[in-house]
């Protein structure tokens, strides 16, 4: 404990704790945001699908089914997420959402320990180290986006890539091993945007690195050598996480996002350049969390406040490098920091320029000329680079802060001086402009508080040799930090009662809920997940009534909506083909997906139509063939024209269905269902001739049918988007089994990459 005291990680530690301690001893749960219309309902169906002795590979209660493992935001295999589980194994779903705020707590002192090692590893100070660790685990990235909690996860990770980068380019011991778990940590965090810019930006560091290895004393070395070592490092972390990016690259070739986003979808959440005055007064154009935000776009997106105290450390570091005047702390070890202010002052412009999005012309060319730029939305993203680049250069300043005097101490009064004004005029505004006073005067109010702190702290900054003094005056420092940071996160991740997300008795139904395009955007938007507040008008329990997708899931209800990031994309026609038409002209379709109910939206007022669907107490039918084709656009045309009834017809897409010509055009028998799981039916079958089962279930690659426990078959997908299978007249129990072959090979290659580092581990050791 005392070593722990010594360090400087006890301010790392708790500050993420005050701030989220309103919800974790209130027994309150996240619940703005894709935190309980995504996260919770995924997990809750996953870890209860593995507490039954089953992987969570297929998802049935949304979009007529969909793969759950291969979505890559639900993060199966990221072990941090296992402590989750094990809430989960013991207290249930409602305990299971209380304990995610601490799993977010966790990864934002993760985020802020691992600048804190990088700060070390280029030796900077104790202080220096404390300071740039709350500047990004508590910056306005990391806090505002907490409830995204993939990005929360991954974000975490890029300190620690940067950190056993500069350590592989030290030729330090085991650096290559851990970068290649930490790689593969991040990657399995479930947020290929943040992974993605952060192993893009750990290159980017190595490479200067290698190309200016004089600044990290190593020598002899060619640069390509280290860049080498670097995509090795990469390839291993790739290799051990396997068993989750294989199977979510076979969902986004499948999926809507197989090619890159439209220009208007790419560009959406720019940078909105006003949003630069908030890295000095971060509510000035409001908070959602006191529901007064009225800036562009949404608050969070732009938020990268990293304390006034830190920014303005940075600008002073960088103004002083420009001019030659950086100091190293002590004047005696070598003066190697210029270079590595350089770096970080060049991401920091860089960053903010690929960030501003469509604002500037440089990442529209880059998008259409460059890949990967159109792969992503949200250019707003890139700003994580300054977040972290932000923070060391903070660290860097403080490390080099000596005593003012001269020049410098007359500025630094004038700054104080009219700090003192700014609280003052905002005062006075708050006073008696009251229109404004919430949005404006308080924020500026604040900010010249902290702004009067931080000169006042520069100003009587003692002599380094009075120990005591400086001890004080270092706590003072990280104090005022952590209060500004604390002060700007609060309320930022609003809370509900556990209770919110009680699980409800399965529905049993044997149809599906349809919630229409135009009331699921009223609900999400309008209703309560709003930009501006973080309080709806009505209670957050409506939310579960509305039946907002994905919630419905703890009921172990069946949607046709999906709000899943990737969708299968002939789901996502087809159901734009379907919100397209109204009345008669959707009968064929909704009898198709099997619908029961829709819930629909009509002069402000909700309104609810029970349909029912042909043969409805049999999910299993038996089908005639009418056609082989594999023109896609074909088969959607004659299904929406309704022309030919496809109540007991099919047309397949596959060509391989061709070989199946013993299978009659006409079906004829009986068929019912015998038992069914997530990923799984069982049917008995009676047919007088050979025949088509059709199921209405989306089609994915993976699905496979075995007859009577040894003939297995392909599923095909049958009427553009559904699946059929050939069943052999006679008596037959049929087995549809959802086992994708991306799961297994990724499950290889990830035991190889385990096996292979233990194997090196054992032989390293032997060596020694």
């Amino acid at each position: 404990m005392k070593r722990l005291l010594t360090k400087p990680y006890l301010p790392i530690i708790i500050a993420p704790l005050i701030l989220f301690a309103p919800l974790i001893l209130a027994k309150k749960a996240l619940v703005w945001g894709t935190v309980s219309t995504q996260f919770i309902p995924w997990w809750d169906f996953a870890w209860e699908t593995l507490l039954h002795g089953r992987l969570p590979l297929w998802n049935p209660w949304v979009g007529m089914g969909a793969p759950l493992l291969a979505n890559y935001q639900s993060a199966i295999f990221y072990p941090p997420y296992w402590s989750i589980l094990l809430i989960y194994a013991i207290a249930g779903v409602k305990w299971m959402s209380w304990s995610i705020s601490g799993v977010v707590v966790f990864h934002l002192i993760w985020s802020g320990l691992g600048t804190v090692k990088l700060l070390e590893e280029l030796e900077l100070g104790k202080l220096a180290q404390v300071v740039g660790g709350l500047a990004f685990s508590l910056s306005g990235y990391l806090i505002a986006r907490a409830s995204f909690l993939s990005i929360n996860a991954a974000a975490a990770w890029l300190p620690w890539i940067l950190l056993y980068s500069l350590r592989l380019i030290k030729g330090k011991k085991k650096a290559f091993w851990a970068l290649s778990i930490v790689m593969a940590f991040q990657l399995l965090a479930g947020h290929a945007q943040t992974a993605w810019y952060s192993i893009l930006l750990g290159g980017i560091w190595v490479s200067f690195l290698a190309v200016k290895n004089h600044l990290v004393k190593i020598k002899n070395k060619k640069a390509w050598h280290f860049i080498y070592k670097y995509i090795l490092a990469g390839l291993l972390g790739a290799g051990l996480s396997a068993i989750q990016l294989i199977p979510t690259a076979e969902y986004l070739l499948q999926s809507q996002r197989s090619g890159e986003y439209g220009y208007v979808e790419a560009m959406t959440y720019s940078f909105w350049p006003w949003r630069f005055l908030t890295l000095l007064v971060p509510n000035l154009f409001g908070n959602p969390a006191t529901g007064n935000y009225w800036g562009y776009g949404n608050f969070w997106e732009d938020a990268v406040y990293i304390g006034l105290l830190p920014i303005l450390i940075t600008v002073g570091i960088v103004i002083r490098s420009i001019l030659g005047q950086s100091k190293s702390d002590r004047g005696k070890k070598e003066n190697y920091q210029r270079g590595i202010i350089a770096f970080f002052s060049s991401i920091v412009f860089i960053s903010f320029v690929l960030a501003l999005g469509s604002n500037t012309f440089l990442f529209p060319f880059l998008y259409r000329h460059i890949p990967t730029f159109g792969t992503f939305q949200a250019p707003t993203r890139f700003s994580l680079w300054a977040e972290i680049a932000l923070a060391v250069l903070a660290g860097m300043g403080i490390d080099q802060l000596t005593q003012v005097s001269g020049k410098r101490k007359y500025w630094i009064r004038l700054a104080a001086a009219g700090c003192v004004a700014v609280i003052g005029a905002a005062l006075i505004g708050w006073k008696f402009l009251i229109d404004v006073k919430t949005t404006f005067f308080i924020p500026i109010g604040v900010a010249g508080i902290f702004g009067l702190g931080t000169a006042l702290l520069i100003l009587y900054q003692p002599d380094r040799d009075k120990i005591l003094k400086f001890k004080i005056w270092n706590g003072l420092v990280i104090f005022l930090v952590a209060v500004d940071l604390i002060i700007a996160g609060w309320g930022l991740n609003p809370g509900v009662d556990i209770d919110f997300y009680e699980k409800d008795s399965p529905q049993n139904r044997e149809t599906r809920t349809f919630i229409t395009s135009d009331l699921e955007y009223d609900l999400k938007f309008r209703k309560y997940f709003r930009f501006e507040t973080f309080s709806p008008e009505v209670p957050w329990k409506d939310m579960r009534q509305d039946l907002l997708p994905n919630l419905p899931m703890l009921q172990r209800m069946e949607m046709v909506n999906n709000f899943d990031p990737l969708v299968p994309v002939r789901y996502q026609t087809w159901m734009e083909e379907y919100n397209k038409l109204t009345g008669k002209d959707q009968h064929q379709m909704t009898d198709l997906m099997r619908i029961g109910e829709i819930v629909s939206e009509s002069d402000g007022q909700v309104h609810k139509f029970y349909n029912q669907p042909v043969e409805l107490n049999n999910e299993v039918k038996i089908s005639n063939l009418i056609e082989i084709s594999n023109d896609n656009q074909k088969i959607l045309d004659q299904i929406i024209d309704q022309r030919i009834d496809f109540s007991n017809n099919v047309i397949l897409s596959s060509s391989s269905a061709a070989v199946e010509a013993d299978c009659q055009s006409k079906g004829d028998g009986e068929v019912w269902l015998n038992e069914k799981a997530p990923g799984y039916i069982k049917v008995n079958a009676e047919l007088n001739e050979n025949s088509w089962l059709f199921w209405s279930q989306s089609w994915y690659p993976g699905w496979i049918a075995i007859i009577d426990g040894k003939q297995r078959t392909e599923v095909e997908r049958a009427n553009y988007l559904f699946q059929a299978v050939c069943v052999p007249k006679g008596e037959h129990i049929v087995e549809i089994i959802y086992r994708p072959l991306a799961f297994y090979v990724g499950a290889g290659i990830t035991l190889a990459c385990l096996a292979f580092m233990v194997s090196a581990g054992l032989i390293n050791k032997k060596k020694n």
